[in-house]
């Protein structure tokens, strides 16, 4: 069988035709393609992180007493599932990660030079996130009196995704840099996983990968997802699965699996069914008396869950369409900026807008910070994006450093 070749939409294509805010806004990709399904399910993760945090901070800082509380209120424990939002970014990863190999093994493509891949992941998110550390330094020694020789080295550590291996614990500077600290292991090892695809028939491919996904799930335990607090415990083998789930999304891309002629209504509701199943097995994790069903309906089988679902990003005709409108790609496209800074501007914001109250329902309250708070957080985001990350995509830049380098 002859491969199709996967889709590519280019980040010029009709760039005339595009509002002045998305030719602003849109994030440019250094590999010369720009896949607008794939960021809007960006936004899809980093909304559900968003809120996820929002809601946290408001059942935290709440000044106002409630007749329900985070554990018996529906809309909290809804909200407090966005939790999954990292699990849905590592699926991503794996998927634009794996897209390269499956080009060069599976479709006879170019092969993958892996100086390139790793210099392009270097220039592409170390600079924005040394940017960020070094910001969230200087917040914490100006406005929180934080003496800077105490956090030197817990910024060294941070700076090469080694905080939770050096303190057992993510980085006191920039919490959310224990996600990136499993990613850059994860781009380390994807070039010797991407091995799988050597294999000579899809079915052979296929099935390896989803023994892998399954089988990482089952020799995990619920120690590896505590209940508190998702952050501890979390490694790199704790989310393997997920980063394999998007390694089978991108060769069902590579060989034609989930190409244009394809997409129909049907795929639009199974999308809806396996996003609302994902959300449901998510909260057993949270149930201590629903161990047997954390293992027989959960854990390794959540990222085959969010496999359906991103599925239907490229088959469903209504679920592709509206992930590519642009107010939805473009807001995907800044995702890792929003990601480093929004927990900053969350604080300083949510400071201002605590007093608000609307109900004696906390997860009413929720909602209206998460009204409130997500604009803002979302528009000063989109500025340091313009400044602090999109410099940093260009093709160009990429080139220069080659040259520099004298790769080229």
């Amino acid at each position: 069988m002859t491969p199709v070749p996967a889709i590519q939409e280019s980040p010029h294509t009709s760039r005339d035709h595009r509002g002045w805010l998305e030719g602003i806004f849109a994030r440019e990709t250094s590999g010369g393609e720009l896949l607008r399904h794939v960021d809007g399910l960006r936004c899809i993760a980093i909304l559900c992180v968003l809120v996820y945090h929002i809601n946290g901070f408001t059942v935290a800082k709440t000044p106002y007493h409630h007749d329900t509380t985070a554990d018996n209120d529906l809309l909290c424990r809804i909200f407090a599932e966005g939790h999954v939002g990292v699990q849905l970014f590592f699926v991503i990863s794996g998927f634009i990660l794996a897209l390269p190999f499956t080009r060069q093994h599976v479709a006879g493509g170019r092969p993958v030079r892996l100086v390139d891949y790793l210099l392009r992941r270097l220039i592409r998110l170390e600079p924005p996130y040394l940017i960020a550390l070094a910001l969230a330094t200087a917040t914490a020694v100006c406005v929180k009196g934080e003496q800077l020789r105490d956090l030197l080295p817990h910024f060294l550590a941070s700076a090469v995704y080694c905080h939770y291996l050096v303190y057992d614990c993510g980085s006191v500077i920039l919490p959310v840099a224990w996600s990136l600290e499993i990613e850059a292991q994860f781009y380390l090892l994807a070039p010797f996983m991407a091995g799988v695809f050597k294999l000579p028939t899809s079915a052979l491919r296929r099935a390896a990968i989803l023994i892998a996904i399954v089988t990482a799930g089952w020799l995990q335990s619920p120690a590896d997802y505590p209940a508190h607090s998702p952050m501890h415990g979390w490694t790199l083998w704790s989310a393997i699965h997920w980063f394999l789930a998007g390694f089978l999304l991108a060769e069902l891309q590579t060989t034609g699996a989930l190409g244009v002629a394809a997409r129909s209504m049907p795929w639009d509701v199974t999308g809806c069914v396996a996003w609302a199943a994902l959300f449901l097995v998510v909260q057993q994790r949270f149930h201590p008396h629903l161990l047997i069903g954390f293992y027989l309906l959960g854990l390794p089988y959540w990222p085959l869950l969010t496999l359906i679902a991103y599925a239907a990003a490229f088959k469903g005709s209504r679920t592709r369409g509206l992930l590519s409108r642009p107010a939805i790609y473009v807001v995907g496209g800044m995702c890792y900026t929003i990601y480093l800074y929004h927990g900053l501007f969350k604080a300083a914001l949510g400071r201002m807008t605590i007093s608000l109250h609307a109900s004696r329902f906390l997860g009413i309250d929720s909602v209206l910070q998460i009204a409130v708070l997500l604009p803002p957080i979302i528009a000063i985001c989109a500025c340091l994006f313009v400044a602090f990350e999109k410099p940093f995509m260009s093709r160009s830049l990429f080139e220069r450093a080659r040259r520099v380098l004298g790769l080229s």
